[in-house]
């Protein structure tokens, strides 16, 4: 029971939907079984305790002395799910009006009932005009607007005024916004996915041309996405990423949250991959970036922040040098973390922050008190140890913390490109250690590999040391 789909799905539900599906429960139109709302309500009671009974238990509780029936106790599990999946479908449709609206569009064509079917249309016109969203949804919505129009029209008179223009526009609207956001999607995942790129050719040199020339630019929903893809691919990216920047702190708000945040990954990626690649003035526009999707509600996903998230917005501050923001981030947002990660990234961060401000001792101290039970914190948190040792001129310690840490990155399955940036940074500290730094030719070689080392993050803590 407990890893079935429908206790799965009870776990999540909140105490405003559980409300909601009670009332759905004991109406007689929707379920006319006492036990299905047994069911449920013993199963909101025992949802959150580790030790649940069996489904033995569970069926002698509803139905008192009747003999366990597997077969029995299957179904009503099943009708249970379908009506609490039935409830939640029809109470999203209370937040859509729109949704509601044109449904019943579709149903007074059908029906043939002009009067209704016209002043459903008009209703859902002044709808769709009052709102801020203008995104794919939208012209999708219009679309089937006129599209609903043009059956009835040529229906009741062929040779009449047919909305096909009108058709036509929202169409393509509606195409090139889902299209241009889909090449967005291949542009970013080209790495994962085979085929990906011969694809984005063929979109590429079909739709581009058409979309520049026909003026669909002047559409936000269009023209991040535009945009975006050359921002993502490659093509002209840094002319385009200003043009995307500009147009999304505009546009942000023509589309739902969970696209808008989208659109901020796609700048915010960029300069995390332009940082990567040693342009270290991106992590001022980065800053702002995260600094803005913040305040506006977009970095979290539904209440929730990726320690990948709330690592590089760390990163960014100290980078920038506003300590007292990073600081007051680290403590605001320590919550919204998964709990299995949260004290090891609030405790990683709060190092970084006394290391960056010259709090050595503050900084050892979170480190060796925390536990990392990830591979790549913990690499994090040994670069920061190598750095301290290295300032203090501890080298007997720095020694045997490279010796430590060159074994564990052997030890550990690392990605390619994460085994070689530390394993580079623990080499070139050895050289750093071993150095005639009189002998001014080997200075200028080891200066010469560090600038030419292809994956290599502390490179400039590296140049500094030097």
């Amino acid at each position: 029971m407990k890893n079935s789909r429908l206790f799965q799905l009870i776990r999540q539900l909140d105490r405003k939907e559980v409300q909601g599906l009670r009332k759905f429960l004991a109406s007689p139109y929707f379920n006319q079984r006492k036990d299905v709302a047994d069911l449920f309500e013993l199963l909101w009671l025992i949802k959150g305790k580790s030790n649940l009974p069996d489904k033995q238990e569970l069926f002698r509780h509803i139905y008192s002395d009747t003999p366990y029936h597997d077969g029995n106790f299957h179904l009503l599990k099943t009708y249970l799910l379908r009506l609490i999946e039935k409830y939640l479908a029809t109470a999203s449709l209370q937040d859509k009006p729109e949704e509601e609206a044109a449904l019943l569009m579709h149903y007074y064509h059908q029906r043939g009932l002009t009067g209704l079917f016209k002043k459903t249309v008009k209703k859902l016109k002044q709808s769709l005009d009052q709102q801020h969203l203008r995104d794919g949804n939208y012209y999708e919505k219009q679309r089937d607007i006129v599209w609903e129009e043009y059956q009835l029209t040529v229906n009741r008179n062929p040779s009449g005024d047919l909305p096909l223009n009108d058709l036509t526009t929202w169409t393509d609207r509606a195409y090139f916004s889902q299209k241009l956001r889909q090449m967005c999607l291949l542009a970013a995942q080209q790495s994962i996915y085979r085929g990906a790129s011969e694809q984005l050719h063929q979109a590429q040199h079909a739709l581009l041309p058409y979309v520049e020339a026909t003026g669909l630019l002047r559409l936000p929903a269009i023209a991040l996405y535009y945009h975006g893809y050359h921002v993502l691919s490659g093509i002209n990216a840094l002319t385009h990423f200003q043009t995307f920047k500009t147009l999304l702190l505009l546009h942000y708000n023509a589309f739902e949250k969970q696209e808008a945040r989208e659109l901020f990954l796609i700048a915010i990626n960029f300069c995390i991959k332009r940082v990567n690649a040693g342009e270290q003035h991106y992590f001022q526009e980065m800053f702002a970036l995260y600094q803005d999707g913040l305040a506006k509600g977009l970095i979290l996903d539904h209440g929730k922040l990726t320690t990948f998230s709330y690592h590089n917005i760390v990163a960014s501050a100290l980078q920038v040098k506003d300590y007292d923001w990073a600081s007051e981030f680290i403590e605001q947002y320590k919550m919204h973390i998964d709990s299995p990660h949260r004290e090891t990234a609030y405790h990683y961060n709060k190092a970084r922050v006394a290391y960056e401000q010259g709090m050595f001792e503050e900084a050892l101290s979170l480190i060796h008190n925390t536990h990392f039970t990830e591979v790549l914190p913990n690499l994090a948190a040994k670069a920061i140890t190598l750095k301290i040792y290295f300032t203090l001129k501890e080298f007997d310690l720095l020694d045997a913390h490279l010796d430590a840490m060159i074994n564990f990155i052997r030890r550990n399955q690392l990605i390619g490109y994460h085994k070689e940036n530390y394993n580079n940074l623990a080499r070139y500290t050895k050289r750093l250690v071993s150095l005639n730094s009189f002998d001014k030719s080997s200075v200028r070689n080891l200066r010469e590999e560090i600038l030419q080392e292809a994956v290599l993050t502390e490179r400039k803590w590296l140049l500094e040391q030097l």
